[in-house]
């Protein structure tokens, strides 16, 4: 619990930093005084408050109030990434501007014009990426891969394995948003159907709309899921649970093995043990479960390689990342994971996937990434030569 302390510490302390650029920023631009300037940063403070005073609301479960302070502090989260992203580089281009302009014979406060026309360009962009970007939420593409694998009899049939990661199924989402997933994913009847975290994202007693859909969720093999980050913000044992009631195989740093087909393999997302006092996985009690004729198919939350001695994973399947969701923070995912979203060959015969998410997380929308839904098709080596 200490470690998510000092987590909220920090992306408070950016989220904070993130507003006063913006303001200094517009305030510098449109060369706002007095009760102009005042005006904004009132308007400012209120979005501020929006998202954190919003979660709050809905952890004490204060409908309808909690909705309505709940999206607009999404919507002002997606607006905020990006008006901070022009802000910092606004700033850093007139800090340059200044640092070299009497070299250059370049005034920068003749720039501000210039600026401020850029600025409110940027906004009227920002507004039609927005609404683009709800499609994209509402159209999640498919994406197919066919894969050989050493393990799997030449002979046999692709076994069809969809993923679905980052649904984020919560109480301001619409069943009606999930219903075509559903039946997008049935109809590839797939042998399998793997979870990969971040599941849902509310309070399991506010989504009872979505456990029919949920329930008809179908796979020869069975659906299988495994904890997200968020499973944990929310409660890992509770969502779990709700989970595994709608028929939902829960794979909790534990192995399930399909007989004559996989070893199946379901880590919990790594945030359990940082921040929420959980127990690691043990990859030699992991080991005894596994064959060396079966291949394997391992389902890890974050796009990161775990250690596994002994039996090496023939695919991963991760997430997390949204592919950033917003750019430019696909950007910034580059910087902190080495593996970004698309399939890796990460030695020979071994793959690791990460999707881009199906849903989103916080703004309802997303800027130059999509939505998707994967399907593998995995066949013997023979099949592909």
């Amino acid at each position: 619990m200490k470690g998510f302390v000092t987590f909220l510490t920090i992306f408070l302390s950016v989220y904070i930093l993130m507003h006063l650029t913006v303001y200094f920023w517009l305030r510098s631009v449109f060369a706002l005084r007095g009760p102009a300037a005042w005006t904004l940063a009132i308007g400012l403070f209120i979005l501020l408050l929006s998202f954190p005073v919003g979660r709050w609301l809905t952890s004490s479960h204060a409908q309808p109030f909690s909705e309505v302070a709940l999206l607009t502090g999404y919507y002002w989260l997606g607006i905020l990434f990006c008006l901070f992203s022009m802000a910092f580089v606004g700033f850093a281009m007139l800090g340059l501007t200044r640092l070299f302009g009497t070299i250059v014979s370049i005034d920068a406060g003749k720039l501000t014009p210039f600026f401020a026309r850029g600025t409110l360009a940027i906004i009227a962009i920002l507004i039609v990426a927005m609404l683009i970007g709800h499609r994209t939420v509402r159209h999640p593409v498919l994406r197919t891969h066919r894969l050989a694998i050493d393990r799997l009899p030449s002979s046999a049939a692709p076994l069809r394995i969809v993923q679905l990661s980052d649904l984020h199924i919560d109480e301001l989402r619409s069943p009606e948003w999930f219903r075509p997933i559903v039946e997008s994913v049935n109809a590839l009847k797939p042998d399998l159907i793997a979870l990969t975290g971040d599941i849902i994202d509310g309070p399991p007693d506010r989504l009872s709309a979505f456990i029919p859909l949920l329930e008809t969720l179908e796979a020869r093999h069975g659906v299988f899921g495994i904890t997200g980050n968020h499973e944990y913000y929310i409660g890992a044992r509770q969502t779990t649970e709700f989970l595994s009631g709608r028929g939902i195989i829960m794979l909790r740093n534990s192995v399930r093995t399909i007989p004559g087909v996989m070893h199946l393999i379901g880590l919990d997302d790594p945030s359990g043990t940082a921040h929420f006092g959980e127990t690691p996985f043990d990859p030699d009690d992991l080991a005894k479960s596994l064959t060396p004729d079966l291949p394997i198919v391992l389902l890890y939350h974050q796009p990161r390689i775990p250690e596994l001695p002994g039996q090496r994973p023939d695919l991963q399947l991760s997430g997390h990342t949204h592919n950033g969701q917003i750019w430019p923070f696909t950007l910034l995912t580059g910087l902190v994971f080495e593996l970004q979203t698309g399939l890796h060959e990460v030695s020979p015969g071994r793959y690791v996937y990460v999707s881009s998410g199906t849903g989103i997380w916080g703004p309802p929308f997303r800027i130059l990434t999509e939505s998707e839904i994967t399907l593998f098709e995995l066949t013997g080596r023979a099949l592909t030569r």
